[in-house]
């Protein structure tokens, strides 16, 4: 393919499209971020109530996460909630 040629264009995508971050807050005062998935999991930080997060994956009842500085880690699932406004972390997209 040379310069002048124009680049194909991707084919469209028969996939819904996404629905956005899973956005969580923090319910507790101080909740630890950790490398891994279990209290055995050494600590990356300290995550505060009302803290916004993204939930990235999940196993069992650990949520592997990213903070609004965008730092990632696992934290309990039983220390979050959805969060109730719209998204504030960086690169997210309102619901609709």
């Amino acid at each position: 393919m040379g310069p002048d040629r124009p680049l194909a264009e991707a084919p469209a995508s028969d996939a819904a499209p996404s629905e956005g971050p899973d956005l969580r807050r923090i319910l507790s005062d101080r909740v630890n971020l950790r490398e891994g998935p279990g209290t055995d999991a050494p600590t990356l930080g300290l995550l505060r109530e009302d803290d916004e997060v993204a939930v990235l994956a999940a196993e069992g009842d650990w949520l592997r996460i990213r903070t609004e500085s965008g730092a990632e880690g696992w934290i309990s699932a039983r220390f979050v909630a959805a969060a109730d406004d719209g998204p504030s972390l960086p690169g997210a997209r309102p619901p609709g």
